[in-house]
């Protein structure tokens, strides 16, 4: 008889989120596709549960830490090794990182480096880089796991090895590693996107009519372009912003917002969650529609999950994210890409120097020269044109043009035609979801690679080219990276 995969997902937390829902979804499909699965994470909230057969497992050594030590390293190592054989009574077949090079723990590269020289078999699968809009995050990994070594952190961060495999979410994130010799030893999986029905408490849903924008309000979300779009709403409705964000930088940056709204007496409600209702599901069940103003993504779960709780999405796409979406049937055809406001509104010196003060705290952030060529591209949005792409802006800038158009509402009409556009039938995005990225599809994905690794031979034999991936991302994410440090 065939012995069942034992799959070992590592994750740093259990938190409300797009990973967490990822591996709630895909430890349960590859349980139901006879994998034996367990689950280790540094933080498990009281209310969050997996499924009972997922052996669940916290490891506080897992948790975001900004600390290093080879002694908290092999602390780690012998912590995970202790909880695979508590959970398998072995070691797993496969280990399956996510965002392991993300820069929250500084010490859990160094495990994946040293299993990697160990002949471990492991899929890394990147949902961020730290490289693209993360510069705190990138030189601390740089200066304190890296010591300060560019070489060391390549090592550390994007070790090749015949039992290593790549996963990424998008076709641009698959360029960048391949472009940085990763070859065959990469490739795209996307994530499962299952909607249940199940979690929506019927007794909690909202009367009223309201449009749900469903992220955490953090910067790459775009929050400042959420509540531009209140300016565009019926008598009546209103914006839904479920909860507040994680981490004290991004609370300092919401604060302005909830403030702003405030002001300008926005039609705005904020932290829904659970003063409104009880879950995301029963909002997004109770919303008349979607809204999306994301700049920077890496799967774009929500391009895809309002479709199938049968909601109109509306706003903004990201056709580098979005690609393989439109290509398999599903309808974004009707979302902007960008949002021009005239440039007169800001003033033209004004948003020059803003590029200019940005640029300078990039090159800084991430020590490393900006092409001429990426500087110029991005620059010519401001400087060769008469309007601006309301999203590149600062948030200070774009607070200064929600308090323009509050004052003067007639400056609606030049920007309207951007949100007029139809959103399509969710139905048919909804069959072409189900087809494409169901759970059971996932785990099918997931398990032929899974095999592929444990079938590879050889030796450890090298790293991928680091400074490759770091100025590939800077440099196409350049117009993003310029609004998130802006």
């Amino acid at each position: 008889m065939t012995q069942p995969l034992r799959i070992a997902i590592v994750h740093y937390h259990l938190r409300a989120g797009g990973v967490t829902r990822v591996i709630e979804q895909a430890s349960t499909a590859l349980i139901a596709s006879g994998c034996e699965v367990a689950v280790f994470a540094g933080e498990v909230p009281a209310d969050f549960s997996l499924s009972p057969e997922v052996r669940l497992q916290i490891l506080p050594g897992l948790n975001y830490s900004s600390e290093y030590s080879e002694e908290m390293v092999a602390r780690l190592e012998t912590d995970l090794d202790a909880a695979c054989i508590k959970a398998f009574g072995r070691m797993p077949d496969v280990w399956h990182f996510h965002n392991h090079s993300l820069g929250k723990n500084l010490n859990l590269p160094h495990i994946v480096k040293y299993w990697s020289e160990k002949g471990r078999a492991m899929v890394l699968q990147i949902h961020d880089f730290a490289e693209n809009g993360r510069p705190e995050n990138y030189q601390r990994l740089l200066q304190i796991a890296a010591q300060g070594d560019t070489t060391r952190l390549a090592e550390i961060l994007y070790p090749v090895a015949p039992g290593i495999h790549y996963a990424v979410l998008n076709p641009r994130d698959l360029e960048i590693l391949r472009a940085a010799g990763a070859g065959e030893s990469v490739s795209i999986l996307s994530n499962p996107v299952e909607w249940d029905e199940s979690r929506v408490h019927s007794r909690g849903l909202l009367k009223e009519r309201f449009t749900l924008y469903p992220c955490r309000p953090i910067r790459r979300k775009n929050i400042g372009e959420a509540l531009l779009w209140t300016f565009f709403f019926e008598e009546g409705e209103r914006l839904v912003i479920p909860v507040a964000p994680h981490l004290e930088a991004d609370r300092k940056a919401y604060a302005l917002w909830c403030e702003c709204a405030a002001q300008l007496r926005l039609p705005v409600e904020f932290e829904a969650i659970p003063r409104l209702a009880p879950n995301l599901e029963t909002l997004v069940a109770s919303a008349h529609r979607i809204l999306t103003t994301s700049i920077m993504e890496g799967f774009g779960m929500t391009f895809l999950e309002p479709f199938l709780a049968g909601k109109p999405l509306i706003g903004r796409n990201l056709p580098e994210i979005t690609e393989n979406f439109s290509s398999d049937g599903i309808g974004l055809q009707h979302l902007y890409t960008s949002l021009p406001i005239p440039v007169e509104w800001v003033g033209h010196k004004r948003l020059q120097q803003s590029f200019k003060s940005a640029i300078l705290r990039l090159k800084k952030a991430y020590g490393i020269k900006i092409p001429e060529s990426s500087i110029e591209k991005t620059e010519s949005l401001f400087i060769n044109s008469d309007t601006v792409d309301f999203g590149h802006l600062s948030e200070d800038i774009q607070r200064e043009v929600l308090m323009l158009i509050c004052v003067n509402p007639e400056m609606k009409k030049q920007i309207l035609t951007s949100l007029l556009a139809v959103p399509s039938t969710p139905q048919l995005s909804r069959d072409a979801i189900r087809e494409y990225y169901s759970a059971s599809r996932y785990a099918k994905n997931a398990i032929r690679l899974y095999k592929e690794i444990l079938s590879a031979t050889g030796t450890a034999s090298g790293y991928l080219n680091a400074q490759s991936i770091l100025e590939t991302n800077v440099s196409q994410s350049l117009p993003l990276l310029l609004r998130i440090t802006g």
